[in-house]
C-alpha cells in the first residue's frame, strides 16, 4: 500500500490508527467503516469482534465498550496475527454472520 503525507510517499503493510473512543472513520473508504449506533460489548459487522465480515483483511481492535482493555487488546491483537499469519482459517461468510448475530444480541441482553 502507498500512502502519501508532507513527507512524500510511505511504502506500508500495515497501518494501525488510533481513533479514541469515537467510533467514526471519515478518513475510510464506505466499504471498510465500521458502523455501529452505540458503543456495545459486540459491534456488529464484526468477526471474533475484530475481522470486519465484508472485507477479512481489515481488523479493528478495541471496538467494543472499554471493560476489559488492556487484556481484551492483547487477546484481539494475538487473534489478528494469528489470521494474518494463516494459523486461524476464517470460516464462510455466512457463518462468520451467523456468529456475530448471535453474539450481538446475547451482549444486547446483557445490558
Amino acid at each position: 500500500m502507498c500512502l502519501n503525507n508532507s513527507f512524500g510517499a510511505i511504502q506500508a503493510d500495515i497501518i494501525i490508527l488510533a481513533t479514541g473512543y469515537l467510533h467514526s472513520f471519515p478518513f475510510l473508504e464506505e466499504g471498510l467503516k465500521l458502523k455501529t449506533v452505540k458503543n456495545s460489548f459486540y459491534p456488529p459487522g464484526l468477526y471474533k469482534g475484530v475481522a470486519l465480515i465484508n472485507n477479512t483483511r481489515f481488523f479493528y481492535l478495541g471496538m467494543q465498550d472499554q471493560d476489559y482493555t488492556f487484556t481484551m487488546f492483547d487477546a484481539q491483537a494475538f487473534w489478528v496475527m494469528d489470521v494474518i499469519l494463516g494459523k486461524i482459517k476464517l470460516p464462510t461468510k455466512e457463518r462468520m454472520v451467523a456468529h456475530s448475530q448471535m453474539l450481538c444480541e446475547e451482549c444486547e441482553n446483557l445490558i
